[in-house]
């Protein structure tokens, strides 16, 4: 199964707001699960804090933000 990071955009009593997650996808790659909570970055040292902060930069340039209500109907 392959993964991401992704933003979301939630919907919430008065407008939205927005959030990072993991985001899973199906064997045709379209997208059909996501964390239940936002990311949080921890690590066991800074470095890999670091790392993982760039690789959320990486995947969300390359991406478009996601509704949570539409998450499996869309690309």
């Amino acid at each position: 199964m392959n993964w991401n990071y992704r933003i979301i955009r939630h919907s919430a009593r008065v407008g939205h707001y927005y959030a990072l997650h993991e985001v899973f996808y199906d064997k045709n790659d379209k997208p059909n699960s996501m964390t239940a909570e936002p990311i949080e970055f921890v690590g066991d040292t800074p470095r890999e804090i670091i790392d993982s902060l760039q690789q959320a930069l990486q995947d969300v340039l390359k991406t478009r933000v996601l509704d949570e209500d539409r998450l499996s109907e869309q690309d």
